[in-house]
């Protein structure tokens, strides 16, 4: 999806006289984190909230944009990956995976 993003925005872009074909529009591939918890929401809000502002340009504000008020999806219980199981001197490390949710956290028990 975000390289299909990219591919397209880039083209847009890229027709416009301000912008040449060889204009670089994407300094990469996408950056994709996976978020569990409330707070690791509100850290990556306040860091991409920061990105102009630690570049020494105006802070961004779309009306668009609400703030985050703490919603998760109920039906879902996110637990945050542990450390690896070899770091934790575990011999069988899919036994205690935490990414692997057990039977009955889809339903919220």
């Amino acid at each position: 999806m975000i390289e299909h993003l990219q591919e397209a925005s880039a083209l847009v872009l890229r027709r416009r006289p301000r912008h040449g074909e060889n204009h670089r529009v994407w300094g990469g591939p996408g950056w994709k984190v996976f978020l569990f918890t409330r707070g690791d929401i509100m850290c990556t809000n306040r860091y991409v909230e920061l990105n102009p502002v630690k570049a020494r340009r105006p802070s961004q504000q779309w009306s668009f944009v609400t703030e985050y008020d703490g919603w998760l999806p109920p039906q879902v219980v996110y637990r945050k990956p542990q450390a690896k199981a070899e770091d934790k001197g575990i011999a069988n490390p899919q036994a205690r995976d935490p990414r692997r949710r057990a039977e009955g956290d889809y339903n919220g028990s």
